[in-house]
């Protein structure tokens, strides 16, 4: 069972290459274990940034950290948001 109230790191990540266009290309969020994979949950996989921004948005992130997010995966193919906090309803409301 969840606990009720649970802080985690979300992963965002892309392929890396050169050509990737990082309007349409599929990114993958997930919760859990950043470092081994272990337990990691695929939460959502967004074609391009639009879609992933939108997605975020509905997280309980701040804006600052959105756009830090955004701007690293212009750059490099992963991201993580390290304290997100997570509730049951959210995660029920996203169908986990």
């Amino acid at each position: 069972m969840l606990p009720p109230v649970m802080a985690t790191v979300l992963c965002i990540d892309r392929p890396d290459g050169s050509g990737i266009d990082l309007s349409t290309v599929e990114y993958v969020v997930s919760f859990g274990d950043a470092e081994d994979e272990v337990g990691k949950v695929i939460v959502a996989r967004p074609k391009g940034l639009d879609a992933l921004i939108a997605l975020l948005r509905n997280f309980p992130i701040f804006p600052p950290a959105i756009e830090t997010a955004i701007r690293v995966l212009t750059s490099q193919p992963s991201h993580t948001i390290p304290n997100v906090t997570l509730t049951r309803h959210f995660l029920r409301s996203l169908g986990l």
